[in-house]
């Protein structure tokens, strides 16, 4: 079975570095795509810097730009990973924001969670 799992982080400044942990169903057994929105209204490229790591931290975190797109398609589309994970685990990292977004602006990271 898949389902998706979201963190909501909410950036209120610029330069604004919003760290999060989260904890993922017990019984997700891995993480198969992470997919980034952000709902704010500005037409910057680069919004922010997001940083994932699984299993508590004790995984190599995985880095990416969040792009506002235009094209709706584009928003939709997930980093595809495929990560292990621990019975019971934390999700857990940061938000930086890069000064070119219209404040407050919410970050959702979706993951993709096989069970």
């Amino acid at each position: 079975m898949v389902s998706m799992h979201f963190t909501k982080v909410t950036v209120k400044t610029s330069g604004e570095i919003v760290r999060y942990k989260d904890k993922l169903p017990a019984k997700a057994v891995l993480c198969g795509g992470i997919t980034l929105s952000a709902d704010t209204h500005n037409d910057a490229k680069a919004l922010a810097i997001v940083a994932v790591s699984f299993n508590g931290g004790k995984d190599q975190a995985i880095t990416s730009v969040l792009q506002v797109m235009t094209n709706p398609l584009a928003k939709t589309m997930p980093l595809m990973i495929v990560q292990p994970l621990d019975a019971n685990t934390t999700v857990q990292g940061y938000v930086k924001d890069l000064g070119n977004a219209a404040y407050p602006y919410n970050v959702k990271i979706y993951y993709t969670l096989n069970y």
